[in-house]
């Protein structure tokens, strides 16, 4: 089986993207299941007011 797990929460500050992680670890100890992790559609570069 295979999983693709897209995080749609920011990466710090909730506990939000860790809850949604920790499903993906327990399917990651399951023999047979390859898991990916889709980082969120975010520019790389962003302006950053002073």
């Amino acid at each position: 089986m295979k999983v693709l797990v897209i995080p749609q929460g920011p990466a710090y500050g909730t506990e939000a993207s860790y809850n949604g992680l920790r499903p993906a670890g327990n399917l990651a100890e399951r023999d047979g299941v390859e898991i990916g992790a889709a980082p969120p559609a975010t520019p790389r570069e962003r302006e950053v007011r002073q």
